[in-house]
């Protein structure tokens, strides 16, 4: 990965965005390897941004009457998955 840093720093493009693209058309690397990768190289660490209930209440932002049944369905999947 320092390897992969080192070298968007010295040659790839300024943002983001254009890095992943870079690193994609460049070395033909997939979309997540590259998106990885260009967040790494800001110091970015995809657990450091990971949010499960902001990515939920982001999911359901103005379609609050669905979300009593994504919550009734992991109810589900959760007594589910606690049977022998």
């Amino acid at each position: 990965m320092e390897q992969w840093i080192d070298l968007v720093k010295a040659k790839g493009p300024d943002n983001r965005k254009e890095r992943a693209q870079w690193l994609k058309s460049q070395f033909k690397l997939g979309t997540n390897y590259a998106d990885w990768i260009a967040h790494r190289v800001e110091g970015i660490s995809e657990r450091e941004q990971y949010n499960p209930e902001a990515l939920v209440e982001a999911m359901f932002a103005g379609k609050d009457v669905l979300k009593p049944a994504y919550e009734r369905l992991l109810e589900l999947a959760f007594m589910d998955a606690a049977k022998p």
